[in-house]
């Protein structure tokens, strides 16, 4: 599809009331919104918006954002697979044969993955609690200790890793809670591709073929050609070409001053406390997660038109929290938010930043001095100049 190649980003939630286009609401990059019933055929370049009886068109490429369903209610990940692409699947585990895992998805039925095609096996669902920092492979077990190395063999009983300290161990499967196989290689690189988010928080990615009435059909090499069913879609996000997501950049300098004395790091995908990004209803794949007074710097060079971001208090702390986002464009203050609390929903910025050089993304110190400001840049992508 040489028209979405240049889809800006591109957030899609289809609704379960049949294959008929409900209301919808589209989100260009400049801001600007159109409410409407929208469609894409396959191959177009532009939405189709009825609204009132009269059809307009929005190019794809002038399109952030397409909402037709509300976040659902955030829940714990269920037990599956994620890959190293960073895409999840819910789903039972089955047995290893040769390099293969057998995975009874949700969304797809079974598949058998190849080792080096997965990041991770997830056999309960983890707790809300901060995640453990482990480094690939090993296994995690029930009672919170680790063992770390490859996978040798997978049956319904049992799990063999080959430990440096051990040598052979083999643990029973109803004691092990995960398996880390490999760090996920998430974005980068400026080829096109979807992201599809579903209501269970599955995450599948690929090349988008068509949307039509019963889902979007998206190409991927673990998968091949598969239609995503409507009433699991939640949403689309499209990446690559003139989108880069600011975590796929490496912050020029990194800068925090500390209300005490202890200093906590920016945390990149995760929150301060190391989980998922949630504010609000909302939850995020990617952003940063930060306390005040934090500065990330990025060097624009010009290259870049429109930045979009979701500023606010993590959900982990609950109501608590108070800041202020700062945005600066060469040393220009270009938005800031005002007191930003836990108890508000996420705080949409778009700004423009033609020909800026240089941008400072700042968090401030509210009026609750250092209370759990736990605060969040969710989200934040650069639209390139065309």
């Amino acid at each position: 599809m040489t028209g979405l190649s240049a889809a800006g980003w591109l957030v899609l939630a289809l609704g379960a009331a049949g294959h008929a286009a409900p209301a919808a609401r589209i989100e260009r990059v400049d801001g600007r919104r159109v409410v409407g019933a929208v469609s894409l055929a396959a191959g177009a370049d532009a939405f189709q918006v009825r609204t009132a009886g009269r059809t307009s068109s929005v190019k794809v490429a002038d399109v952030l954002a397409v909402v037709l369903r509300p976040m659902p209610p955030f829940r714990p990940p269920d037990p599956g697979v994620v890959l190293q692409t960073g895409d999840r699947l819910t789903g039972r585990i089955g047995v290893m044969t040769g390099n293969r895992i057998e995975v009874e998805t949700a969304l797809f039925g079974t598949i058998r993955f190849t080792v080096d095609q997965l990041a991770a096996l997830h056999f309960t669902s983890p707790p809300d609690a901060r995640r453990r920092r482990i480094m690939p492979p090993g296994a995690l077990l029930a009672d919170g200790s680790f063992v770390a190395g490859p996978l040798r063999w997978l049956t319904p009983e049992t799990m063999a890793l080959e430990s440096e300290v051990m040598g052979l161990a083999e643990v029973p499967r109803r004691r092990v809670r995960s398996y880390a196989v490999a760090p996920v290689e998430r974005g980068g690189g400026r080829d096109p591709r979807v992201e599809v988010r579903c209501i269970n928080g599955d995450l599948v990615s690929g090349t988008l073929v068509s949307l039509g009435p019963a889902g979007p059909v998206i190409e991927a090499p673990w998968i091949g050609r598969r239609t995503v069913p409507n009433d699991r879609v939640q949403r689309l996000r499209f990446l690559g070409g003139p989108v880069v997501p600011l975590t796929d950049l490496e912050p020029a300098e990194k800068k925090t001053v500390p209300f005490f004395d202890a200093i906590r790091p920016p945390v990149r995908g995760r929150s301060l406390d190391a989980r998922p990004l949630r504010i609000g209803d909302r939850r995020y794949v990617t952003g940063w997660g930060v306390e005040p007074r934090t500065e990330l710097t990025f060097r624009l060079d010009g290259t870049y038109r429109w930045f979009h971001v979701d500023v606010g208090i993590d959900e982990e702390v609950g109501d608590h929290g108070n800041v202020a986002f700062r945005i600066e464009l060469d040393g220009r203050v270009a938005y800031r938010s005002g007191p930003v609390t836990g108890a508000m929903q996420a705080q949409p910025v778009h700004l423009n930043v033609a020909r800026a050089k240089v941008m400072r993304l700042i968090v401030d110190f509210g009026a609750d001095a250092h209370l759990l400001d736990h605060a969040d840049w969710a989200e934040p992508i650069l639209i390139a100049a065309r």
